[in-house]
């Protein structure tokens, strides 16, 4: 029991505040299995000698288990949260709601050419801290006209998904992408886009047009020679 409570608390402290509750749930799904696992290992053995000796040999294995705090040691500092710095929220000058989406950021870096090699073994890490934290269809890419220009790009579903993305980084995560900053040959912050995609059809062509969602009535086709 006192191990069980030892564990639970560093989940907690390792575990971002909004995954924390995500992290308990796996947590006791594993500790109810290595239990109930445990019993039926343990009633076979049992079986197969004796009850006495079976637990002697449990007592041994717990001893034992102590070992692998050195193999696979706990985390010894908490994941402390490192949202944006106020006074930075996004500009935004259209008209959107917090369903709209989906939302693309780019980001552009100016990194010295020699540098290219070591500014993209960053953003790998990036690109993890990205996907950890909610965005998907992360790319980077390279200007073959400027080859010191890389942009990196990322898709949230909705304007909520990308403001709440920006209160999960931890202390670790904006490290990384500090990392990636100091490549800037300029020293300055990368040029952020923040742009809500429009696929083709997605957008009413007239005012009176069917809102998106209703059944369109069947158009008629057109005779050849009239396109």
């Amino acid at each position: 029991m006192v191990a069980i409570s030892l564990l639970n608390v560093s989940v907690q402290l390792s575990s971002p505040r909004w995954v924390s509750g995500r992290a308990l749930a796996a947590f006791q799904a594993v500790i109810a299995g290595g239990l109930a696992g445990g019993a039926w290992l343990w009633g076979q053995i049992g079986q197969q000698i004796d009850v006495a000796t079976a637990i002697q040999i449990a007592g041994v294995v717990m001893l034992g288990s102590i070992f692998l705090g050195y193999l696979l040691p706990l985390p010894v500092s908490a994941a402390i949260e490192a949202g944006p710095p106020p006074g930075s929220d996004p500009v935004v000058k259209l008209d959107i709601t917090g369903r709209s989406g989906p939302v693309v950021i780019e980001v552009e870096y100016a990194v010295a050419p020699e540098d290219a090699r070591r500014f993209y073994d960053v953003m790998r890490q990036v690109k993890r801290s990205r996907e950890r934290n909610g965005a998907f269809d992360v790319s980077l890419a390279r200007d073959m006209a400027d080859p010191s220009v890389w942009v990196e790009r990322f898709h949230y579903p909705t304007w909520n998904d990308y403001l709440r993305a920006r209160d999960r980084p931890t202390a670790e995560d904006r490290a990384i992408r500090d990392r990636a900053t100091e490549f800037q040959v300029d020293k300055c912050e990368p040029r952020v886009r923040r742009m809500l995609e429009r696929p083709f059809g997605s957008v009413r062509w007239r005012d009176e047009a069917p809102d998106h969602g209703r059944r369109l009535p069947d158009l008629p086709v057109s005779p050849p020679g009239n396109s």
